[in-house]
């Protein structure tokens, strides 16, 4: 019921569905609040399409007109022109975009880079763009179409009780945000509970979690700095890479016009890129600042280290059993080695990142955005 008086408010106030309205009047929500890491990437993205079009782009922030999990059905009902979905709150949905956003430990095994949500971003950008007509299917089918994704900096464990070795995991309740997080919770023997953002500081404050996996960023973001008073660096990895900032209505994407969508296009590029960048600088300032914002930092020892690595590796055979046997994604093993290569593909390309919003916004650009067609991206 209250998702129904929910739709047919909005519909109200607008005067009709997003889908038909008209074209240069553009509504977009998002349920993150406004001091999140990622709240930069509507402020480029905004900026740019104000100036450089005649699109008028209305953004509502912070679940004020739906919240994480309402966007995606709100952007496919046309309620929305636009908004952020998170593909890991919809493994039914978007199974196949869902595989690489399982595989984002990856970044952070073998090879070591400084900057792994950039070199996620990448490859899942160049994976769903140009790799994988099946994701593409995936999301016209929920009535969007993809402009993008966006990355946190490294997942680590940040925790009201104190992880300082592989047994400290031992039946501790552990948030997760995606299935191979959660499955790491189990191998090392703790409890995976799965809650959406917006619980995650009142769940830690009750004890309902003891730790929750995401980057160091979100202690200022969420303010989990409150409630989380420990928090125990390159154990975990990984990043969650599963965000699409800018999905959009596909038939608001299809009545636009080339040079529109273009901006879009070029707008997406600038908006993921300072929302990866910017999760990486405070992810790094936090650290930086522990003592001040009253957080023990707990470095990861040898032990915990390879018992993370060995555990990534074992997990790529469960992820592809799982795409292909519960969520139906064919060709999974292939996928996931076209997936592995374009990591390590990124990894080469950012391998001398200078750490600045502009010179990865120039490489998102020149490496994917430049490459699709507005005129038939989308349009089939």
């Amino acid at each position: 019921m209250r998702k129904l008086l929910w739709a047919t408010t909005v519909a109200l106030v607008f005067g009709a569905t997003a889908g038909t309205s008209i074209a240069k009047d553009l509504v977009l929500s998002h349920g993150y609040p406004t001091t999140h890491p990622l709240s930069v990437t509507y402020e480029r993205f905004a900026d740019y399409i104000a100036k450089n079009s005649d699109i008028k782009l209305t953004i509502h922030p912070g679940g004020a007109l739906t919240s994480l999990t309402e966007t995606s059905p709100a952007i496919r009902d046309g309620v929305v022109d636009m908004g952020t979905v998170n593909p890991p709150y919809y493994l039914a949905e978007f199974p196949n975009s869902n595989l690489v956003a399982n595989l984002s430990m990856l970044a952070t095994a073998g090879e070591a880079v400084k900057a792994p949500g950039p070199v996620m971003v990448g490859a899942t950008m160049e994976y769903i763009f140009f790799n994988c007509e099946d994701c593409q299917r995936d999301y016209e089918q929920q009535g969007q179409v993809y402009l993008g994704s966006l990355s946190t900096s490294t997942f680590d464990l940040l925790c009201s009780k104190p992880i300082r070795s592989v047994a400290d995991v031992r039946g501790k309740r552990l948030r997760s945000g995606a299935a191979n997080f959660g499955r790491w919770a189990e191998h090392f023997g703790g409890v995976q509970v799965q809650l959406p953002g917006g619980e995650i500081y009142e769940s830690l404050s009750q004890g309902v979690v003891d730790c929750t996996m995401q980057s160091v960023s979100d202690m200022t973001g969420y303010q989990l700095k409150e409630v989380a008073k420990f928090a125990t660096l390159g154990f975990l990895g990984g990043v969650f890479s599963g965000i699409d900032p800018h999905n959009i209505n596909i038939n608001t994407w299809r009545s636009l016009t080339d040079e529109q969508r273009r901006v879009l296009l070029d707008a997406s590029a600038r908006g993921v890129a300072a929302a990866t960048q910017n999760f990486y600088k405070v992810a790094k300032d936090n650290v930086d600042n522990a003592s001040e914002l009253k957080i023990e930092i707990i470095p990861a020892t040898d032990e915990m280290v390879a018992a993370n690595q060995k555990f990534v590796e074992e997990d790529m055979k469960v992820i592809e059993r799982q795409f292909s046997e519960e969520y139906g994604v064919k060709d999974t093993k292939a996928k996931i080695e076209k997936i592995r290569a374009l990591i390590n593909r990124w990894k080469g390309l950012l391998a001398n990142w200078d750490g600045k919003e502009e010179s990865l916004a120039k490489l998102f650009s020149d490496e994917i955005f430049s490459k699709i067609d507005e005129s038939t991206y989308g349009m089939n």
